[in-house]
């Protein structure tokens, strides 16, 4: 019977360590990049919209394409670096 109380106050100990774990959590530094990171990319999508408008509007054609084309050189150039990131953290 002794075995059956020593497991239920082992039990309660990890349900106050889980609980511990959660209050740690919460205050960690991971939602504010989450609201920063967020936020960057909205504004960097507004900054883009407003530069490819620019360009089409003063008639600069080829920089409004040379423009698309460095996005999306950049996006895959940032795939790809998270890609090879994500390799050597995870071996």
């Amino acid at each position: 019977m002794d075995n059956y109380e020593n497991y239920d106050n082992y039990e309660n100990e990890a349900d106050l360590v889980d609980e511990e774990k959660d209050i740690e959590e919460q205050d960690s530094i991971i939602p504010l990049l989450d609201f920063i990171s967020t936020w960057f990319i909205r504004i960097g999508v507004v900054i883009g919209i407003i530069v490819l408008l620019y360009y089409i509007i003063t008639g600069k054609i080829a920089s409004a394409l040379f423009f698309i084309i460095g996005l999306v050189i950049a996006y895959f150039f940032g795939y790809f670096f998270m890609f090879c990131l994500d390799k050597i953290l995870s071996h």
